[in-house]
Parts: C-alpha cells; sequence; structure tokens
C-alpha cells in the first residue's frame, strides 16, 4: 500500500455518515445562499422593470386623456359648425325662395303658352 494512504485515519461508519452530512449541509447552505442572492438579484431587476412600466403608463395615461379632451373639444366645434351651417342656408334659402315661385310660375306659364300654340 501507499504510505499516504496508510497514514490517513480510518472513520468509523458513524463518522463517514456525520462527514457526509456535514458536507452535505455545507452544500446546501452554499446552494441556499447563491439562490438568495440571484432571487435579490431578479427580484432588483423586476422592481426596476415595473417602475419603468409604470412610467410608461402613466405617460400613455395622460396622452389618452390628451386625447380624449383633444376629440371632445372637436365634437363641439363640429356641432357649432353644422349648427351654423343650418342657420345660414336657411337664411339664404328663405332670401331666395321668393325668385324660386316666381322661376315656377314663369315654367308653367311658358309650358302653358306652348301647349296652346300646338
Amino acid at each position: 500500500m501507499n504510505r499516504v494512504t496508510d497514514l490517513r485515519p480510518t472513520l468509523t461508519l458513524s463518522e463517514q455518515r456525520l462527514s457526509q452530512l456535514v458536507f452535505c449541509r455545507l452544500v446546501c447552505f452554499d446552494y441556499v445562499c447563491l439562490l438568495v442572492c440571484i432571487t435579490s438579484d431578479v427580484r432588483q431587476q423586476l422592481s426596476e422593470q415595473l417602475r419603468c412600466l409604470d412610467a410608461r403608463l402613466d405617460g400613455h395615461v395622460t396622452l389618452l386623456g390628451d386625447l380624449h379632451d383633444f376629440y371632445r373639444r372637436r365634437s363641439e366645434v363640429e356641432l357649432e359648425y353644422s349648427r351654423s351651417m343650418d342657420k345660414l342656408v336657411r337664411q339664404v334659402a328663405s332670401r331666395h325662395k321668393p325668385e324660386r315661385h316666381r322661376l315656377y310660375l314663369l315654367l308653367l306659364l311658358l309650358l302653358f303658352l306652348v301647349s296652346s300654340v300646338v
């Protein structure tokens, strides 16, 4: 046998199990520490992303509010415009109504004259 192996202390079965258990606990502890570090990194990244999304959402809400105000005001302007156009049409139509009546009478007279000549 090799001299180095001869110098190793021999462990009993319970000591070997205890050694394995301690080793497993150390490995588990390292694993848990690694998970905690990874979890805290992920949590930090997620919180940064959430802040960015909140800022973006606030910007979109502001934009939608502005668009809502714009289209509300636009509908008011268009309603006012349509009322003004209706008023103008009525004014022009009332001014030319007698002329239309005269033209209609003239047309009837011409038809009468043409029909009487034939």
